[in-house]
């Protein structure tokens, strides 16, 4: 995605700096309030500018850190957008609220990390469906995708099993079982899948997890 021209004369808070159109959508109702399409602002600029950073859609701005675009610098004016401890914070605004003090840049590093690494993105699809009891999705992602019934969350070394276990599902405990998964593997801070069903009392998960 190629950069827009050095800062404007007139810039706009309300369009995004990139593709140079509007951050809302308008309304389906002629006199309704217009809606915010997920409006990234930059914490660019020198001190004395502090609040008035450039914003961004956040398909735009993600989209160009991810074809190469320096994340360190405002793609508009240039100065610098990382605070001291080098992440790319920004603030995001949408129709969910206000978020400010999100890290943008471990956002951005996950997804080229899972578009590099698509097995990966079957994986953590396959958790997400188990951690939602959508056992038939999971199934696909299994059969059709190639997803590892035993790979692990990012963080905590959890497996789906795990999942089950501690959400007391005993359908979702039962079809990873005959998908030949384990029930052995310890997560970061040592339980079994076994301990987290007795966290919890699920009877008939824990006898069923006890003959294992």
């Amino acid at each position: 995605m190629s950069l827009p021209p050095p800062a404007p004369t007139v810039y706009s808070p309300d369009t995004c700096a990139i593709c140079l159109e509007s951050l809302h959508l308008p309304s389906n109702d002629d006199e309704g309030p217009s809606y915010i399409i997920d409006d990234v602002k930059l914490h660019c600029g020198p001190p004395e500018s502090r609040g008035r950073g450039h914003h961004f859609h956040w398909s735009c701005i993600v989209e160009w850190v991810k074809e190469g675009g320096d994340r360190s610098r405002c793609p508009l004016c240039r100065q610098n957008t990382l605070n001291q401890a080098g992440e790319f914070i920004v603030d995001v605004r949408n129709e969910g609220g206000f978020t400010g003090g999100f890290d943008l840049g471990e956002t951005i590093d996950e997804e080229i990390f899972m578009d590099a690494n698509p097995q990966e993105q079957h994986n953590q699809a396959f958790l997400s469906m188990m951690a939602f009891s959508n056992h038939e999705d999971a199934e696909t992602m299994l059969n059709e995708h190639g997803a590892d019934v035993n790979c692990t969350y990012p963080t905590g070394g959890q497996t789906a099993m795990h999942m089950a276990a501690l959400n007391d599902d005993l359908e979702g405990v039962q079809f990873l079982l005959r998908h030949g998964a384990r029930t052995d593997i310890r997560d970061e801070g040592g339980m079994t899948p076994l301990d987290m069903a007795r966290s919890q009392g699920g009877q008939k998960v824990i006898d069923l997890l006890s003959r294992g």
